[in-house]
């Protein structure tokens, strides 16, 4: 296993999130603090992510490869466990599921017993401001339950106490909120500043624009897979039923093979392509043609 200082080596600004984790907190405090913070340091490994699954099966079976800080299920897991037991507490990457892809967690040993952590599964959610959802829940899978039959389920009021005790706060009331103006046609258009045209119902460039310029920056979303999970979130809480099955989201190469985000707008005489690219301000959409 490695420790905390092999990841050091590569960045060494995770030693200040480290430094920022009290050791007068209690055990779950310190558990969601590093949840939540260290899944600014990494991103998924494309070069795994990328391929179809005879690829990801061969990429395992000639044994797993650490390219942090692009990351698997299986590394992430690595990282996480080297930074709890900087701490002593005790975290131990488990083999969650059976499948011939497998599934690498966490079981780790809080204030009132083991529990299951999944940090690749939250790990768009923690960057962008989300409430994690795979933080101490009971899994689904046998593989685990068989080898944990007693892990504990956080109630969601004690994850909230913790979040208020670490001063968390979380986008989803905002997107709720959001949702409901932009999924109904007259209130997205007061809301978008455009005028309410009964004959033109298609609002999906103005909330490009709208994407663009107030939701993309939210959060440290920096991996180009964790990017796509942005857009399909947004795409998910922005466009309505007609609007999502028209619109596309995928990741592609340029002429140098760096690959990038291209939104897609799909009409009946035209495809409008966005590709998203990065400035000094963060990130932006621009019309491709």
């Amino acid at each position: 296993m490695k420790n905390i200082n092999y990841y050091e080596e590569k960045n060494s600004k995770i030693r200040n999130t480290l430094n920022s984790t009290s050791p007068n907190w209690s055990k779950d405090q310190i558990i969601r603090f590093l949840y939540k913070n260290l899944s600014y340091f990494v991103k998924r490994d494309l070069h795994f992510f990328l391929q179809n699954n005879e690829g990801k099966q061969k990429q395992i079976s000639n044994g797993i490869i650490d390219r942090f800080p692009n990351i698997i299920c299986y590394t992430l897991a690595e990282f996480y466990c080297a930074a709890f037991k900087e701490f002593g507490i005790n975290a131990n990457i488990t083999q969650a599921n059976s499948s011939s892809i497998p599934l690498y967690a966490i079981v780790i040993e809080g204030d009132y017993g083991n529990y299951y952590l999944n940090p690749l599964e939250d790990l768009f959610l923690n960057q962008y401001g989300l409430k994690p959802k795979a933080f101490g829940f009971i899994p689904k899978y046998k593989t685990i339950n068989t080898k944990y039959p007693n892990l504990i389920k956080l109630p969601k009021e004690y994850l909230t106490e913790l979040d208020k005790s670490l001063n968390f706060t979380y986008l989803d009331d905002y997107f709720k909120e959001l949702k409901l103006i932009m999924k109904n046609y007259p209130t997205a258009c007061t809301f978008l500043n455009i005028e309410n045209n009964p004959r033109n119902k298609d609002l999906r460039e103005q909330k490009v624009n709208y994407i663009s310029n107030n939701l993309i920056n939210k959060g440290k979303v920096h991996g180009i897979y964790e990017r796509a999970q942005l857009y399909h979130f947004l795409d998910e809480n922005l466009l309505n039923k007609t609007e999502k099955k028209h619109t596309k989201v995928f990741i592609e190469n340029d002429s140098t093979n760096k690959p990038f985000i291209s939104y897609n707008i799909i009409k009946l005489d035209e495809t409008i392509t966005y590709h998203e690219e990065k400035t000094d301000k963060g990130y932006t959409l621009i019309k491709h043609r």
